[in-house]
């Protein structure tokens, strides 16, 4: 996934003809991997909003890598860690999904749904890759 994925910048870079490569959530910088899904404004109101809910202070790194090291290490045991890493991919998958809904149906932007997803999205995929993950919906939420 590391810069293998279509941002405006790698489009670019390719000869795609686009009206600009800023960052499609905020407009403010070139919208590459890191920054469309990890630092930019919006990715920072989801990322904020999700460690708020889980009750964990989080400082959130820049760049995927760290981040995705970071937060896979939130347990103190191997099988928390794995949990974690579920959880990482289902905000990140989401936050690119809100993105193309954005640049393909001009949908608008909207942070909550984007946590709103991924907390849909997680529970989904733990149900059903973890066998422990022994939960209802309505006690994830």
């Amino acid at each position: 996934m590391l810069n293998r994925i279509a941002t405006k910048q790698k489009l670019f870079i390719r000869g795609v003809q686009l009206g600009d490569t800023l960052c499609t959530l905020c407009g403010r910088k070139e919208e590459t991997t890191s920054d469309i899904l990890i630092s930019c404004n919006i990715s920072n109101v989801v990322w904020n909003m999700w460690y708020k809910w889980f009750g964990v202070s989080f400082v959130n790194q820049n760049d995927m890598i760290n981040n995705f090291d970071h937060f896979s290490c939130m347990c103190c045991n191997k099988e928390g860690n794995r949990l974690w890493k579920y959880v990482w991919a289902s905000i990140i998958w989401c936050i690119w999904k809100h993105r193309n809904s954005l640049v393909f149906n001009q949908d608008r932007i909207n942070a909550v749904e984007i946590l709103t997803m991924a907390q849909v999205q997680s529970w989904a995929w733990l149900k059903h890759k973890v066998n422990k993950a022994n939960f209802s919906y309505w006690a994830w939420i």
